[in-house]
């Protein structure tokens, strides 16, 4: 691990917040002919959440396309709360973060659309924490394109190496490295916490898992 970072940016799904794309396709199968899982084949293997996180699809156009795609009929307010309430809070993740605050500039990137940033920011108070978000459906971009990384990078005003970047995709960390930011594959709270200790951006005494 190289200096300890001026920067640290943390994804969002899978990071910060858990979710469970099923969860929409169970509750959208009372509302038409197909299962659940024919319901997944047709919004993200068929690319559509894709064209959607991207900002190809605005809104009312990603639900005229589910829609027509699952003969889906329900209005667009119900649609928009079956479609973002998958989420749930990472158990310990807002206390870890409310101690980097403390010292470090933060920043939130994120594959994601603004059904579902919307839904977690009003849900989740962590989120106010950060400096700014970097989004892909307002970039045009997904990661791992480097396009939305500079985005990012812009946000800050220090250098590559100064700025570390957290995510469950190894993928999507390997992409920041080669931009020279430095990376942690994100699996768990309590190993994200023991990686920030071994490189520095935490004292032992400001672990959350320490001994009360």
């Amino acid at each position: 691990m190289n200096s300890v970072a001026h920067t640290i940016i943390f994804d969002l799904g899978k990071v910060i917040v858990d979710f469970d794309h099923m969860v929409f396709c169970r509750n959208a199968s009372l509302h038409c002919d197909l299962s659940p899982d024919e319901i997944y084949r047709k919004i993200f293997h068929a690319g559509l959440e894709k064209r959607f996180d991207s900002g190809a699809l605005t809104p009312e156009a990603f639900f005229n396309a589910v829609c027509s795609a699952l003969s889906l009929k329900i209005d667009i307010g119900l649609f928009a709360c079956l479609w973002s309430d998958i989420f749930t809070l990472t158990p310990g993740i807002e206390s870890l973060i409310n101690r980097l605050k403390q010292q470090y500039r933060l920043l939130c990137l994120s594959n994601t659309n603004p059904w579902h940033f919307n839904w977690c920011r009003q849900h989740f108070k962590v989120l106010e924490a950060f400096d700014a978000c970097i989004l892909s459906y307002e970039c045009h971009c997904c990661k791992p394109d480097f396009g939305i990384y500079k985005k990012a990078l812009k946000k800050t005003d220090a250098l590559p190496a100064m700025c570390l970047y957290i995510d469950d995709i190894a993928d999507n960390v390997a992409a920041a490295r080669q931009l020279n930011m430095q990376g942690i594959v994100f699996s768990s709270v309590v190993e994200l916490e023991q990686a920030l200790l071994d490189s520095g951006y935490l004292q032992p005494h400001t672990s959350i898992n320490q001994p009360r």
